[in-house]
């Protein structure tokens, strides 16, 4: 304390209560129970349409004000952060509530200058320059340094600190502030020692023990035994025979890279170069290029595929639906024009990969069937946000997993996907859904532009912690090719999207290819009944994918 005309703690608290409009008043907790409220019959009337009649209330316990928020609409803060059990309040807590503040402070009163050295002689105060003096000073400054930081343990008071207080508490008050700083530090410190002390006697323990295990452990005998020959081990298994290399002649086809071409063969890149010096190094491969690699696989088959092109096919998605460059695609079919016509076929040269050549043929696809009592399986490729209403018809199951499918294989997506609602067990409204019912209608999220979604406490549902992503997380390349994906089953009716969101759409379409005549044909600016991507409100975070009915459904119709 500078002067001795300055106040001194009564020990009571009060509150200083500030208005929105800046001003302030003093109120003094004197009585066991402060309720606070909108009503008039409160004990403090807040004037607020963000205050509940019945807010909050304060509660004296040993001198200390507990503050008990009553399940307000708006809760009520401390220091910034909500009230959500009761809340001991030290000296310089805010308090939040509406547009209010309310700070707790000590009641304080002015002592007389001409009574200081009688308060000197026969009081406990202390005189400013003593010892005593400057020990309470420098605890209240820690204490108050270790709460405006966060109460971190590396503010605590060190041993000694820690032993002088305890002997000046006995003659001396110390601050509520102080008291808890200090009972922190002795707690954290018994423990420390307790932990010693048990580390100690495991110690002890042990050394103990060894002698009496080490005189009660079975010994070698001390005659010699006769000589025994110990059995040979068994020879070390052969390894098994390694197909002899052999110079392979690989056809380089639209799309491949080294790194894949070395993947496929086992091999290094570096050796597929030294095979080939004339590689140029950095550039891509030639389609119709042949290399030779020396490896023991064999090289992929090729075979011819064929389509009949139908009224609506485009150069663009047929090249976009098979996987292949438009380039490829129109060179390996010089006969035909710029407008394909319907009815006509085209062929191209491409890797047969087996059962996974076709993205509308899944394994282990799960047979039609019209209702949804189908459920969705765990897979790597995708995460079921809830498990209880991922059920569709089998119809559905079968062209969303090839589908998805699709993405990882064939458009080479890493990114997370998250299956939203689809329909419950039974079939059925639930929820705030008025689709949903027959196992036809999917929730997808739309794509996050870092790959994963964001895991917090306040976006759980259904046992996962993740979020759906806010407009500007959102990945709109990887969001056009989860809608092509989709729509190269030939199985989906409408989505829809809110049309807020369509421009984005629109324009990572023009930005992977598509021309304006069919970026306006799949997302209109004016809607009309064949647009494939429609507007539903609130749907700003994933996508809503309608899929054709099944032949044998119930309460569907296309």
């Amino acid at each position: 304390m500078t002067h001795w005309g300055e106040s001194f703690d009564r020990g009571s608290h009060t509150l200083r209560v500030l208005a929105p409009d800046g001003t302030s008043r003093m109120l003094s907790l004197d009585r066991p129970e402060f309720k606070i409220g909108r009503a008039a019959d409160n004990d403090l009337v807040l004037d607020d349409p963000c205050v509940a009649p019945q807010h909050c209330r304060l509660i004296v316990v040993r001198g200390a004000p507990v503050l008990r928020d009553r399940g307000s609409r708006f809760g009520t803060t401390i220091n910034h952060v909500r009230c959500t059990e009761p809340t001991r309040l030290v000296e310089g807590d805010r308090i939040g509530i509406g547009g209010f503040v309310l700070q707790v402070v000590l009641t304080r009163h002015q002592v007389d200058v001409a009574l200081v050295a009688d308060r000197l002689r026969h009081t406990s105060g202390l005189a400013e320059d003593t010892p005593e003096a400057l020990l309470t000073r420098t605890l209240d400054a820690g204490a108050s340094s270790w709460h405006a930081l966060g109460r971190p343990k590396r503010r605590l008071p060190t041993a000694d600190l820690l032993t002088r207080a305890a002997a000046h508490a006995v003659a001396h008050p110390l601050a509520t502030l102080t008291r808890t700083w200090l009972d922190e530090a002795a707690l954290r410190r018994r423990r420390r020692q307790g932990r010693r002390w048990w580390s100690l006697g495991t110690l002890l323990g042990v050394v103990l023990a060894a002698p009496l295990a080490w005189s009660v452990w079975p010994q070698p005998p001390t005659e010699p035994l006769e000589e025994e020959h110990p059995p040979l081990p068994p020879p070390p298994p052969e390894p098994p025979p390694q197909p002899p290399l052999a110079d392979v002649k690989h056809h380089v086809i639209p799309g491949e890279t080294l790194a894949s071409i070395a993947h496929y063969y086992l091999v290094d890149v570096r050796h597929i170069e030294r095979w080939n010096p004339l590689l140029d190094p950095g550039a891509s491969l030639t389609p119709g290029t042949t290399l030779t690699i020396r490896s023991s696989v064999a090289p992929p088959r090729r075979t011819r595929q064929h389509h009949i092109v139908e009224s609506s096919d485009t150069w663009e998605n047929l090249a976009g639906y098979y996987g292949v460059t438009v380039p490829y695609l129109r060179a390996s079919n010089p006969a035909r024009g710029e407008q394909l016509q319907p009815d006509e076929w085209i062929s191209w040269e491409a890797i047969d990969l087996g059962d996974t050549k076709s993205f509308t043929t899944a394994v282990n696809q799960p047979p039609i069937d019209p209702t949804p009592g189908v459920p969705i399986p765990a897979s790597s490729d995708y995460n079921l946000r809830c498990a209880m209403n991922a059920y569709a018809t089998g119809s559905t199951a079968g062209h969303l997993l090839a589908a998805l499918s699709n993405l990882r294989t064939r458009l080479r997506y890493r990114g997370q996907i998250v299956i939203g609602d689809l329909s419950r067990e039974d079939g059925g409204s639930f929820g705030k859904h008025l689709s949903h019912k027959t196992g036809h209608d999917v929730d997808i999220w739309l794509p996050h532009r870092d790959g994963y979604y964001r895991e917090e406490d306040r976006c759980a549902r259904c046992g996962t912690r993740w979020c759906r992503p806010e407009l500007a997380e959102i990945d709109w390349s990887a969001t056009w090719l989860l809608i092509s994906a989709l729509r190269q089953t030939k199985a989906i009716k409408q989505i829809f999207l809110d049309r807020r969101l369509h421009d984005h759409l629109r324009a990572a379409a023009r930005a992977a290819g598509v021309t304006e005549d069919e970026v306006q044909r799949l997302i209109p600016t004016i809607g009309t009944s064949t647009a494939r991507v429609l507007h539903a409100d609130r749907h700003t975070r994933h996508i809503h994918v309608r899929f054709i009915c099944d032949p044998d459904a119930v309460d569907c119709r296309d």
